[in-house]
Formats: structure tokens, C-alpha cells, sequence
């Protein structure tokens, strides 16, 4: 073989590894750590990394790949982070019950790829009635936005499908309080809301309504994200918003 036939096949091999950078060591200009997954359900994980950036320009895209075999890169399923800050952790969605999968933390620099370890988990194996037996019970969220104090909530009342279910949000000022029945078809939660109300002032004056008034009913429906005996990860029809809630 020629030197410049040497040369040429030198320069490809350069050119085709260059985006897809698995080396970690200490003089990488972008090291990776890809977190260990937790809050594993039959479809889902919450998987993360955290980012160093030793030279070079910030990163444009940070995010987690995954596959069923080792070393999964962009070329596989990924799911990225809406900004660009670390660290981070998300949650992989749509998995199959049962499987074992592979994940590794990712940030792009230019046109460059760098990735964290491999890590490994296992879905739990679907058990058919798995979900209607987790949302029994009370589930919130908090927030604070514009100076208040903000709470909402889901209640599920009974493991059979059709079941009472409770919705509302509220501040110092003011909330919206819904009842009615509700279906669970897979991962999809129908509520029909029955009678939805307005009211104002609902933690001030010892707990008293003022200004009840009634909506038209209404029909939400949650996907279920990921859903354990403690956290519940739903994306509501409405306004397309993801609600990641805690049980209490």
C-alpha cells in the first residue's frame, strides 16, 4: 500500500469517530457522567447525567440515549433536555415491561457527541392492574409563581375503574375545585368532571367560599408517564402540561 493510500484511510478513520466521543479521560475537552437510573416502573425510568466542559464552546445539547444493547448513542432513541443546564435528570418514556435496557448521559459540543458510562436497568414486569391499584389515593404538587403559594391535586378513590376522582389547584386567593368519575384504559386516564367550581379566598376566613360559581363540565385526560406507589408523572389533554405529583 502506497504512503498516500495510508494517509487517505488515517484521515477517514479520524473523520468518523470525531462526533461519537466515548472517552471520559481527565484531558477530554467534554466529560460525561451518566447518573444510575432510578424510579424504574414497567415503562419508564428517570435517567440524567451531569456535564463538564473543559475547553471549547458550551454545550448546545445535553440529553440521555438508550437502547437494549450496549453503548447506545444518539443513532438510538434520546430524549434532550429543554435547557441546556447540569445537572440533569428526565424521564424515559414508552419502555417495554420486563426489558433490560442501556442508557448514557450525552452532551453535543459544535458537531461533536461526547457520552457518559453505560449504565444498565430493568423494567419491573407489568402485572395487567399494576396502575389501577398505585393511583388509589391523593396526589399534589407545589410551586410557588408570582408570589403565591400554589397547590394542586389529583384524588383516585377506588381501585375498579369507573371511580370517584377529586381535581383542583389553588392559592391564598383563589382555586378551582372539579369532581366526577373516572376510566383508566391502559395509560390514558379519562376524567369526566361533572361539576367544577370557582371559588375565592379558599384558605383565608378559616376555609370559607366566597363567589362559588359553576363551570360546564369538562373531560381531562392524563397519560401516565410513570406512575409508583409515591410519584405519578402524568401529561394532561388541556394545555399539553407534564404534572409530575407526589402521593400523600
Amino acid at each position: 500500500m502506497t504512503i498516500l493510500g495510508i494517509l487517505l484511510m488515517v484521515a477517514c478513520f479520524v473523520s468518523c469517530t470525531k462526533s461519537n466521543n466515548d472517552n471520559n479521560a481527565e484531558n477530554s475537552k467534554v466529560k460525561v457522567t451518566t447518573y444510575t437510573p432510578t424510579d424504574i416502573t414497567s415503562i419508564s425510568a428517570s435517567c440524567g447525567g451531569d456535564v463538564i466542559i473543559n475547553s471549547g464552546d458550551a454545550a448546545t445539547e445535553l440529553g440521555v440515549c438508550w437502547s437494549t444493547l450496549a453503548n447506545p448513542t444518539v443513532a438510538d432513541s434520546k430524549l434532550s433536555t429543554a435547557v441546556c443546564d447540569a445537572p440533569y435528570v428526565c424521564t424515559v418514556s414508552g419502555l417495554t415491561p420486563g426489558t433490560t435496557y442501556h442508557v448514557r448521559a450525552y452532551a453535543k459540543q459544535g458537531s461533536d457527541y461526547y457520552y457518559g458510562d453505560d449504565k444498565s436497568f430493568t423494567t419491573e414486569e407489568d402485572n395487567g392492574n399494576n396502575y389501577a391499584t398505585l393511583l388509589k389515593g391523593n396526589w399534589h404538587r407545589t410551586w410557588i409563581e408570582d408570589g403565591y403559594d400554589w397547590e394542586e391535586y389529583l384524588r383516585f378513590e377506588v381501585n375498579d375503574t369507573p371511580g370517584f376522582t377529586n381535581y383542583g389547584y389553588q392559592n391564598s386567593e383563589y382555586g378551582v375545585w372539579a369532581r366526577g368519575w373516572y376510566e383508566l384504559s391502559g395509560e390514558t386516564i379519562t376524567c369526566d368532571y361533572r361539576e367544577v367550581s370557582v371559588y375565592v379566598n379558599p384558605q383565608g376566613d378559616e376555609g370559607t367560599m366566597h363567589g362559588f360559581t359553576s363551570w360546564e363540565p369538562k373531560t381531562v385526560t392524563y397519560t401516565i408517564q410513570s406512575c409508583t406507589s409515591n410519584k405519578l408523572v402524568v401529561k394532561e389533554s388541556i394545555y399539553g402540561k407534564t404534572l409530575t405529583l407526589t402521593k400523600y
